[in-house]
């Protein structure tokens, strides 16, 4: 593969080059490689999971994203990722545990709406059918776009504009909302606003109090 072991970064940028093209089997050879001088990168830890699933080693791809996860934990791509390596070692129920906190929210996504789908089918729970609704239907125009703004606004630190967008999308849906509650007091801590992010803590806690 002609990574240098005395060059980990390098080989790490690489591993993510074949990544973006799929070049599954090279990647985890890759990862093989840098393991040793790099074990507890994070990084590295990602890619060794997305790798593993991808070539079908899903215990491996658990024990990575897992580890990933401790200290990556707001990533959603690499929660899904690790719900579907679960789902596939036959465990769905800490796949229901890893993916709930972002399919029960009004942001989530299709991919994991229909990944609780398959996590509530496999559970035989009545909530399988509704996922899958909710994976075919679009978000209303208002809040998409509100929920956009509010996480450029996140992204930028403009914490007093994202203050108003959430507020606005927690008012308009009419439903308590963990990941809408959780940015909400974000921006609210950030800002000094410590009283009122310390409610919307607790909204977030009461509408995912496993999370």
């Amino acid at each position: 593969n002609g990574i240098d072991q005395d060059q980990p970064v390098a080989g790490l940028l690489s591993g993510q080059l074949l990544a973006k093209n799929g070049e599954w089997k090279r990647v985890l050879q890759i990862v093989d490689i840098l393991a040793p001088k790099m074990p507890n990168q994070p990084a590295l830890l990602r890619l060794e999971g997305e790798a593993a699933l991808a070539n079908g080693v899903p215990e491996r791809a658990v024990r990575a994203l897992t580890r990933y996860l401790v200290e990556k934990r707001d990533d959603r791509k690499a929660t899904l990722l690790l719900a579907k390596a679960q789902i596939k070692i036959g465990d769905a129920l800490s796949a229901q545990k890893t993916l709930a906190r972002y399919a029960d929210a009004i942001s989530a996504s299709p991919a994991e709406l229909r990944t609780m789908s398959k996590i509530a089918a496999a559970l035989k729970l009545p909530t399988a059918e509704a996922y899958d609704i909710r994976a075919t239907t679009p978000l209303p125009g208002f809040i998409a776009d509100r929920l956009g703004r509010g996480n450029a606004a996140m992204v930028d630190s403009r914490w007093a504009e994202a203050i108003e967008i959430y507020g606005e999308v927690a008012q308009a849906t009419g439903r308590s909302d963990a990941v809408v509650h959780n940015n909400l007091r974000w921006a609210q801590y950030q800002a000094g606003r410590i009283n009122s992010a310390l409610d919307n803590l607790a909204k977030a806690f009461a509408a995912a109090p496993t999370n």
